[in-house]
């Protein structure tokens, strides 16, 4: 292999890991849309977060009745020798009369939309833990192809400087730096399939696949850096969109709704019951009409608590908010600092390190240059394409960190 014409990376990856011999399982071919699928369908915490809709849904149904309580039926009977037995029958029935069902259908119908958007909520940020999961297993692959690459080369430099013998203590240390940068290269790939293993490893737990099992990702990080939106179309996005905050405003209403029903729920209901009965062989019969009076008990402490409670939750909506806009700007300065990085490795950094070491290269063909410069250059050229794919990883993390915080894809200047 020819060195000195190190081919450039490419942008387009495809990892493949087989650690441990030859795997009995077949290898799972994934992109980054089916690491995202796998993953919530997989993820036991979501699994169990969608129980809360089912428990909002009974408590739906719970509020749906009509009347707040069964009929009571009531039978009496007495005898007394010599007469005629009598006998009575009560029929009786509560009553509603201030409204409290439709309030509380309507807050048990918030507290389902609510349950509904923290499911997606959670959903997002699975998401969002995925595919950086993907990722990172994805550019890992790429680290170990650079590091063995840069092996290679140290390798082929080594051994063709060995066949020369030093004739001045520069050409030796010049040998000796071959060395040490031969054993370094080797420590790097070392290093790095470890990193690439954890990272699998990482990924095969997400999607509750056994540590055995071959994958093959496929898919190319994105490497064409675009201006994003401005803060304040971000903000106003991300205010709209995030489902977190989408909850927490369903939350207060739910409170809002909740402290109707309390207020409502402090009117008496009316109890109404009819009677038929016999008394010394008359038949009579007849009704009677309960209320309440609301002396001793008048909810006043229930309603002073839904009270606090729907100003707590609309101060959480505030500062939640908040919270989203200084979340959405930090993202999107990172998302530019990362985006200059990576354009500077592709447009700067990378090709005037291959120009460098083709020089001097040239420089050490002609005896105008020593062996450490070359070993120094071959390490800078190889170390720069490793910091390349630090950048293009970086980069990538900060769209999909960009993403999560505005809500969803956060669009690009045309």
């Amino acid at each position: 292999m020819n060195v000195w014409a190190l081919p450039r990376i490419g942008l387009l990856i495809l990892g493949v890991l087989s650690i441990g011999g030859v795997s009995r399982a077949e290898p799972l071919r994934l992109t980054a849309d089916d690491v995202v699928a796998r993953a919530i369908a997989n993820n036991l915490e979501l699994r169990a977060s969608r129980k809360d809709v089912s428990v909002a849904q009974a408590n739906l149904e719970r509020s749906m009745p009509w009347l707040p309580s069964n009929p009571s039926f009531t039978a009496g009977a007495q005898h007394a020798t010599g007469f005629a037995p009598n006998y009575s029958f009560s029929l009786s029935q509560e009553f509603e009369i201030a409204g409290q069902r439709g309030a509380r259908i309507e807050a048990a119908r918030k507290d389902l939309q609510k349950a509904n958007s923290d499911v997606k909520t959670a959903e997002q940020n699975l998401a969002a833990n995925a595919r950086t999961a993907f990722l990172r297993a994805l550019i890992s692959v790429e680290r170990v192809t650079v590091t063995r690459q840069s092996t290679d080369a140290s390798t082929d430099l080594l051994r063709d400087l060995e066949h020369r013998t030093p004739t001045s203590g520069t050409e030796r240390i010049g040998l000796n730096q071959a060395r040490i940068q031969a054993l370094r290269d080797a420590r790097a790939v070392a290093w790095g399939e470890h990193a690439r293993d954890s990272a699998f490893d990482t990924l095969r737990g997400l999607l509750g696949l056994p540590l055995d099992q071959e994958i093959v990702l496929a898919g190319a990080p994105q490497s064409e850096v675009r201006p994003p939106l401005s803060d304040a179309e971000l903000i106003r996005r991300a205010l709209e969109r995030r489902s977190d905050l989408i909850a927490l405003r369903q939350a207060a209403e739910h409170a809002d709704l909740h402290l109707a029903v309390t207020r409502r729920e402090g009117i008496p209901n009316v109890t109404l019951s009819g009677t038929f009965g016999r008394f010394e062989a008359d038949n009579f019969a007849g009704g009677d009409i309960t209320v309440p009076i609301p002396v001793f008990q008048r909810r006043t402490p229930e309603v002073h608590e839904a009270v606090a409670e729907y100003e707590r939750t609309t101060l959480q909506v505030q500062n939640l908010e908040r919270e989203i806009a200084k979340e959405v700007r930090e993202a999107r300065q990172t998302c530019v600092l990362t985006g200059d990085d990576l354009s500077a490795h592709q447009r700067q950094i990378l090709p005037l390190s291959e120009e460098n070491l083709d020089i001097e290269r040239r420089l050490f063909d002609r005896g105008q240059a020593d062996t450490a410069d070359v070993v120094g250059q071959q390490a800078d050229l190889f170390a720069a394409r490793l910091a390349y794919l630090d950048a293009l990883e970086a980069y990538n993390t900060a769209l999909i960190e960009l993403e999560r915080v505005a809500g969803g894809p956060p669009g690009v200047v045309e």
